[in-house]
């Protein structure tokens, strides 16, 4: 091996990544996929956080919930929201409740 070939091979001051193939694994896929793919994915995304709402909601909603574990799934309930996106007709509501 070249004394230069290491170098080509990792890079110290990533951790010694491999510089080959860096773009490898998830942020491979995510730079080729698709944008039915990328769509899939928000979609799912969206569908994963308003079920989650909706549960907190539920467990907010029962009786005997200790205030620790209240303010956790407000929290967490807070989380979900925010990272929802906005559609039109909340939007709107929002602008005249």
């Amino acid at each position: 091996m070249h004394h230069n070939d290491r170098r080509r091979e990792t890079e110290p001051s990533r951790g010694n990544l491999p510089l080959i193939g860096r773009r490898r694994g998830a942020a491979g896929r995510a730079a080729r996929a698709p944008a039915g793919a990328i769509a899939a994915k928000r979609q799912g995304l969206r569908t994963t956080l308003r079920l989650c709402v909706q549960t907190f909601d539920q467990v907010l909603t029962s009786p005997g919930v200790p205030g620790g574990l209240r303010a956790a799934v407000q929290a967490c309930r807070g989380l979900c929201r925010a990272g929802q996106p906005v559609r039109s007709d909340q939007s709107n509501k929002m602008k005249n409740p």
